[in-house]
C-alpha cells in the first residue's frame, strides 16, 4: 500500500508539474514547431474505442495533445518516471534558475574573449577555482543574456565536470528559456518578412526555419560568432 501511495503522490505531482510548466515553456514551443507534423496511424486514438480510453485519460489529465507528437514523449518519460524512476541527488537548487544560465553563458564567453582556443573543460575548471571573469559591455551576447550577478559563489558548489554539463545545458535552447525565446522571435520575424514579400510559408518551412535558427544559435553561444544567426 505504501509503494502503490507512493506512486499516486509521485503522478500528482506530475500532472501537476506538467500543467504548470508547458503552456509557458519557451523550449516545449519551439520543440513543438520543430516536430509539429501529421501523427502516425499507430499513435492515433480513437474516442469510440475502449482500449484507447485510459490513454486519452492520461492525455486529458496531464494537459497533453494527443495529436502532438512531442506530447506523445512528454507523457512517456512522466509515466515512466512515476513507475520506474527513482529520485537522485540531481544538481542543487540553485542551478535550476534561469539566470544562472545567463551568468555562465555571460562568464564563459568573457573569457573565450581573451582566450579563444580555451576548451569548455579549460574554462570551467577555471571558474571552479574562482578564476577572475573581466566581462566587457557585451561578449558578443544579446542584452538579454547578460547579468550583473557574479557566479563565483554558485561555481564553489559544483564540480568542474558538473558545470561542463550545465554549460550544456545553457547553450541548449531547449533547455534555456532565454535562448529558446530568441529562436522564435528570429522564425517569427523571418516569416512576417516573407509573407510581406508575397513569399510562400508552411508549415514545412517553419520547421526547417526553426532547425536553421536552432542550430546557428547554439553556434553562436558557443562560438561568440553570432554572423551566422544574424544573417538568417
Amino acid at each position: 500500500m505504501a509503494k502503490n501511495d507512493s506512486a499516486s503522490k509521485r503522478l500528482a505531482h506530475a500532472i501537476a508539474h506538467v500543467n504548470k510548466q508547458k503552456p509557458v515553456s519557451l523550449g516545449y514551443k519551439m520543440a513543438t514547431m520543430v516536430h509539429k507534423g501529421p501523427l502516425p496511424d499507430a499513435l492515433q486514438l480513437n474516442e469510440s474505442d475502449p482500449v484507447a480510453g485510459p490513454s486519452l485519460a492520461a492525455f486529458k489529465a496531464f494537459g497533453l495533445d494527443n495529436q502532438n507528437i512531442l506530447d506523445w514523449r512528454i507523457l512517456l518519460h512522466y509515466l515512466a518516471v512515476v513507475r520506474f524512476g527513482n529520485k537522485g541527488p540531481g544538481a542543487p537548487k540553485i542551478w535550476n534558475d534561469q539566470a544562472v544560465y545567463d551568468i555562465l553563458l555571460a562568464d564563459v564567453a568573457a573569457i573565450k574573449s581573451r582566450r579563444p582556443k580555451a576548451t569548455d573543460a579549460d574554462i570551467c575548471r577555471w571558474l571552479k577555482k574562482g578564476g577572475e571573469v573581466h566581462r566587457a559591455p557585451s561578449h558578443g551576447l544579446p542584452p538579454a543574456l547578460i547579468s550583473p550577478i557574479r557566479g563565483k559563489a554558485l561555481y564553489a558548489k559544483v564540480s568542474a565536470a558538473r558545470l561542463r554539463r550545465i554549460l550544456q545545458d545553457a547553450r541548449n535552447p531547449d533547455r534555456n528559456g532565454d535562448l529558446a525565446k530568441i529562436v522564435i522571435r528570429k522564425v517569427e520575424s523571418k516569416k512576417e518578412r516573407a509573407l510581406a514579400a508575397g513569399e510562400s510559408w508552411t508549415g514545412d518551412t517553419e520547421r526547417q526555419t526553426t532547425r536553421e535558427a536552432r542550430a546557428a544559435i547554439i553556434y553562436a553561444v558557443k562560438t561568440c560568432d553570432w554572423t551566422r544567426f544574424n544573417s538568417l
